[in-house]
């Protein structure tokens, strides 16, 4: 019987793991009179996350610091049948973060504090040295090095930024790079629909679920004697 009901327990606290997927397409999104998906990851470092899959060209990071957080004015936004958001889409676009006061000993392989790393390891399920080129569900995550939002805290006239390469690596890089680095932009938020992985049940749910599956593995345990 203990047996029974430790088996239960483990498959109620499994339930919000297979109810979807971490990275869902949700729609697209017009930019310059072409559509580019919209892919929602549901579970990211700073919660829910709609990742632009438009790859912009190599330039540096103080003028897309600037651009990214005003592309939502020139997009156009068509969600998939069946999801449903509150989020406003001509705001709150951004470089991906690098995580809460990244370091120095944030560089290197394997770091998944920051959002395109916890894309590359955790979502899209990749180990360093292998590359996210057009991984699925994206299209257009080409190889490269992308810009993150935070500069690189190195003292006064030190400017530096973070920056995340398609092989899983994190560094830091002269923030006036002109060539070698591109741009990827995604916006915070919460989607719903489906295929996207749901959030834990509500405490009485899985109360009745636990209850009623327990009742019933005591009844089978009764029939056989």
């Amino acid at each position: 019987m203990n047996r029974i009901i430790i088996t239960i327990m483990v498959l109620i606290l499994c339930i919000p793991y297979l109810a979807g997927a971490t990275l869902t397409k949700i729609g697209t999104a017009t930019w310059n009179g072409q559509d580019y998906n919209l892919i929602y990851e549901s579970e990211n470092i700073h919660g829910g996350l709609v990742w632009f899959d438009y790859r912009f060209d190599q330039y540096h990071w103080n003028w897309y610091s600037t651009y990214i957080p005003t592309i939502g004015q020139n997009l156009t936004v068509s969600l998939d049948p069946g999801y449903t958001t509150d989020i406003d889409w001509t705001i709150d676009w951004r470089l991906p973060s690098a995580g809460v006061n990244p370091s120095i000993q944030d560089t290197g392989d394997n770091i998944t504090t920051s959002e395109m790393g916890h894309l590359f390891y955790v979502s899209l399920g990749l180990n360093a040295g292998e590359s996210w080129n057009q991984k699925a569900p994206f299209e257009r995550l080409y190889s490269g090095a992308f810009w993150m939002n935070e500069m690189y805290e190195c003292g006064p006239n030190c400017q530096y930024s973070w920056v995340f390469n398609d092989l899983g690596n994190q560094a830091i890089m002269g923030s006036d790079v002109f060539l070698g680095v591109e741009a990827m932009a995604v916006r915070p938020g919460e989607v719903f629909g489906p295929g996207i992985l749901s959030g834990v049940p509500e405490p009485t749910t899985m109360l009745l679920l636990g209850t009623g599956l327990i009742g019933l593995a005591g009844a089978r345990r009764r029939m056989k004697k």
